[in-house]
């Protein structure tokens, strides 16, 4: 059995502008456990349509249940200060 490296285990989101379908195709365990659920919570809007057995699978989803988000960076001072609260939490002390 092949095991594919890392670097060639990909997600790949295809759509066009006409279909009101999206197609994820992905190795990704986070993304396939969430995609996983949604599809067993709502069968009309996603459904598995191919699973290779050696980790990669395919879904198809309606274009408007998909949503992408594109966050800016962080500055150094807000970094800095949830970096501060993250040592206080782990260290047992209480959030602000």
């Amino acid at each position: 059995m092949y095991r594919s490296k890392k670097r060639e285990r990909t997600t790949e989101i295809c759509f066009n502008e006409y279909d009101k379908k999206v197609s994820i195709i992905t190795y990704n365990t986070d993304l396939k456990k969430r995609l996983f659920r949604y599809s067993d919570l709502y069968p009309a809007y996603c459904k598995l349509l191919y699973d290779d057995g050696n980790g990669c699978v395919e879904y198809e989803i309606l274009k408007d249940r998909l949503s992408l988000r594109l966050l800016p960076p962080c500055s150094d001072n807000r970094r800095e200060t949830a970096r501060g609260l993250m040592k206080k939490i782990n260290s047992g002390g209480e959030p602000m």
